[in-house]
């Protein structure tokens, strides 16, 4: 079972403070001895020690096991820094040499195997607390990750959700930052030097960034809205006490609570699931009521778990 504050405290172990430094052993790879054009030459070089965890398209790294990839002399990713690059184009990222290998190089899925790192989609199923990206017999990225979830509007967005752009990139949700948005995320991008303090391409980061129509926000958490009484105001002594809740698996109610009272709520069968309770005594003209209620969603061999609470006010 994973919360959203469980999601954050993951998200952290990836950037400073809570990514452990390192020390690469090696800073090259050599697909093809017989060919100098065959060899990746990392931005991270030897020599130096670093505090975060760089980008590999495809990578699945965990921060435990990259450090001990590291330490076993595994290249680390992020961009290849050879310079000069014809057309003064920046350093080759990991995804280019994913998708147009030197010729003659069959690369492709070895990027993962040869590079430590991580991806942004291998970066948001790792926070959410999966161990593969391979799951129920699906191969996860930006492509399919909304099967994951439910979509979500702007304004209901809370930290583990994402904002997700089909086929090219996937960000954490942490907060709203006024017109702007905190993100993690697993960046991609190169340049044609080693790496510097501050770079923020070929990294896991922590920033601020311009709210983007081009990415959809979704949730694996379940939804929880008070549908009755309206906007909390009970009109009469005894109302009825309705939640709707909805989510992209199988749900289970594990706690309702009204006035300090564990509740067994009536619920529906249908999707989305409303829980429903009546008092048994008047609520007091002028009192304010608290219900809690804590919802598990079971997606994909996962269990999100999120909590709401409402306030009742008998008018």
């Amino acid at each position: 079972m994973i919360t959203r504050a469980d999601v954050i405290n993951n998200t952290r172990q990836y950037v400073p403070p809570g990514m452990q430094d390192w020390m690469p052993t090696s800073d090259t790879r050599v697909f093809n001895p017989a060919n100098p054009a065959h060899t990746f030459h990392s931005g991270y070089t030897t020599g130096r020690q670093y505090g975060v965890l760089p980008y590999v398209f495809g990578g699945f790294d965990s921060r435990t096991r990259f450090l001990v990839r590291i330490n076993n002399g595994t290249c680390p990713g992020g961009w290849d820094r050879r310079e000069p690059l014809p057309g003064g184009l920046p350093g080759r990222t990991t995804a280019d040499w994913y998708r147009n290998p030197p010729s003659g190089l069959g690369y492709g899925a070895r990027v993962p195997g040869n590079l430590a790192g991580i991806d942004c989609s291998g970066y948001v199923l790792r926070c959410w607390g999966f161990s593969s990206r391979r799951i129920g017999g699906v191969w996860y990225s930006t492509r399919n990750l909304p099967r994951l979830c439910v979509p979500v509007d702007r304004a209901s967005l809370k930290p583990g959700d994402i904002l997700n752009r089909a086929g090219r990139h996937v960000r954490i949700f942490n907060a709203h930052r006024g017109a702007q948005v905190n993100i993690f995320e697993a960046r991609g991008g190169g340049y044609n030097r080693a790496y510097r303090a501050g770079d923020t391409r070929g990294r896991v980061i922590n920033r601020d960034i311009a709210w983007d129509d081009n990415y959809m926000p979704y949730s694996p958490f379940p939804q929880l809205r008070l549908t009755q009484p309206a906007n909390g105001l009970a009109l009469t002594p005894r109302p009825k006490l309705e939640i709707k809740i909805w989510g992209s698996g199988e749900l289970q109610i594990v706690h309702f609570e009204f006035d300090s009272r564990s509740i067994l709520p009536q619920t529906s069968r249908t999707c989305p699931m409303y829980a429903s309770y009546t008092p048994s005594y008047d609520l007091r003209p002028g009192n304010r009521y608290l219900l809690r209620i804590r919802v598990i969603n079971r997606i994909a061999g996962q269990s999100f778990q999120d909590e709401a609470s409402f306030e009742v006010c008998r008018l």
